[in-house]
């Protein structure tokens, strides 16, 4: 997708096919190939608008050290960022603080799925800011950097399903959550009850989901809480590109 004044960007963004990492002369001159580089190329464009600094360091990072299977996680993080931000105010002039950019970058490329990378192109998103500065987002990426895309299924079924509740001072919560242990099996795609619960008490070792007393081993559970903590909520907000809170 090469749109406007994008195309001079891409341009000079270093995309040489005859130098790519492709596995072979013969890939680069497949179709999928030669999109796969210039999805790169705009992905490095759009990086190097909104952090010139880090620029070279991400090439470096995409052309050399990271797999195929990263790489390509990572520009579809960057691409969808792009979408993210060019419909807003102010396009063209945001920009993203180096140390961010860098580990969403990297971290990110980490992503086992779609909904994990549209979690990390939204911090992407709203870690852009006119003067730049904002390190605000670094306690999000912190925590997403720790999830996996189990985490990430519970994470956004909690958020997207929570009642939310607004304070007098502003502050976000959520009244309690519960679900059958069919549809947490559901959301998880995972049958191990136990399992289950292990990945459970990890979002709430982190503080995303609310803590509650351990049922009996020997009782019965017909209802798992997934109740979404405030920082959840604002996590969730902050990678669907929201206003910061």
């Amino acid at each position: 997708r090469l749109q406007g004044d994008w195309s001079s960007d891409v341009c000079s963004s270093d995309l040489c096919l005859w130098e790519s990492p492709l596995d072979s002369a013969a890939d680069q001159t497949e179709p999928e190939g030669i999109l796969r580089e210039f999805r790169m190329a705009e992905a490095l464009a759009f990086l190097s608008r909104i952090c010139p600094s880090t620029a070279e360091g991400l090439r470096r990072l995409l052309r050399e050290e990271l797999s195929n299977i990263r790489v390509a996680s990572a520009v579809e993080i960057a691409l969808k960022a792009e979408k993210l931000l060019e419909s807003g105010p102010d396009a063209g002039r945001m920009c993203a603080h180096p140390h961010l950019v860098e580990r969403i970058f990297e971290d990110g490329s980490r992503a086992e799925n779609d909904v994990a990378r549209q979690l990390w192109a939204g911090l992407l998103a709203t870690s852009c800011t006119i003067e730049g500065n904002d390190e605000s987002n670094l306690v999000f990426i912190d925590l997403l950097s720790q999830l996996a895309s189990v985490h990430v299924q519970i994470l956004a079924a909690a958020c997207t399903r929570a009642t939310k509740v607004v304070s007098g001072f502003g502050t976000i919560s959520s009244k309690p959550l519960a679900c059958t242990i069919s549809e947490i099996k559901q959301i998880t795609g995972l049958h191990d009850f136990l399992r289950v619960e292990r990945e459970l008490q990890h979002l709430t070792d982190l503080g995303l989901l609310e803590n509650k007393l351990k049922s009996s081993f020997f009782l019965p559970m017909d209802e798992i809480h997934i109740t979404p903590t405030g920082l959840a909520l604002q996590l969730y907000a902050r990678c669907h590109d929201r206003q910061k809170s």
